[in-house]
């Protein structure tokens, strides 16, 4: 599986998670859709990026399929804008309608 395949599906479950996992969606839908989106976008972000500092520091070389490079980074990016693009994706797909439905709203709001 690709690096861009792989945060596509990080992308899918961290939204689903927050949207469904019991407890943890409790505390999610109680906060603004600021911290909402920080939190989604933060831990995607750090999924994309966070192998750098390892990678660039020596560690994990073997494990980590990174390159501490130009090359990198660029494929970090494209990984990070594909995380989002699936995340955003499931929520106006599945979530979105799910919470209008269970609210009686409209979800093309």
């Amino acid at each position: 599986m690709t690096g861009g395949a792989l945060s596509a599906v990080a992308g899918v479950l961290i939204q689903l998670f927050f949207a469904y996992f019991p407890g943890v969606k409790d505390w999610y839908d109680k906060q603004s859709g600021t911290t909402k989106g920080g939190v989604q976008i933060g831990l995607l972000a750090l999924l994309a990026f966070g192998g750098f500092l390892p990678v660039c520091l020596g560690w994990f070389t073997k494990q980590l399929p990174l390159e501490c490079s130009q090359v990198g980074v660029e494929q970090a990016i494209q990984n990070f804008i594909f995380a989002l693009a699936a995340n955003q994706g499931v929520y106006l797909t599945a979530v979105k309608p799910q919470k209008a439905r269970e609210t009686g709203a409209n979800p093309v709001e």
